[in-house]
């Protein structure tokens, strides 16, 4: 009886919240820190701000971003740079740049070496994918590990 009792009233409270409206309309309540004429004048700008998003601007916004390999300190960031400065000066924004001098690491060469059962280059590169055009981009560099030691390692290939 106890457990047919519990399932009815969390039930029961499941339904009941289900029915009620988790974020009541906005005009029904004040946020906090602003007036009544403040939270509408706040409502107002939020519903332009949102009716100007959708998900074909955001991606008009991320293309440029992801359009070609931008590793620290090249001249793919600095366009990159450019380019953000000018989208967001275009929203209206102060965009300011602060340029820092630091020291990258980058290696002049990565190779793996199988040398058993018999000895062959590893290839440490992967196959470009037909539905990305970025994976077989021409300024995609090799990974490798910035700030590792140099020298060779002597163990099995997982």
């Amino acid at each position: 009886m106890t457990r047919l009792a519990f399932v009815l009233i969390a039930t029961a409270c499941a339904v009941s919240a289900c029915r009620r409206d988790p974020y009541p309309a906005v005009e029904s309540r004040t946020f906090i820190g602003y007036t009544t004429q403040s939270t509408a004048r706040q409502t107002e700008i939020e519903r332009q701000f949102q009716s100007a998003i959708n998900p074909e601007s955001i991606s008009n916004l991320h293309r440029e971003l992801t359009r070609r390999p931008h590793p620290a300190g090249s001249d793919a960031t600095t366009a990159l740079v450019k380019h953000l400065q000018q989208t967001l000066g275009g929203f209206g924004l102060d965009v300011a740049v602060h340029e820092y001098h630091a020291l990258l690491s980058q290696p002049r060469s990565v190779t793996i070496t199988q040398t058993a059962p018999a000895r062959r280059e590893i290839r440490i590169t992967e196959p470009a994918i037909a539905d990305d055009p970025t994976s077989s981009h021409d300024e995609l560099g090799g990974g490798y590990i910035a700030y590792s030691a140099s020298g060779t390692a002597d163990g099995q290939v997982v």
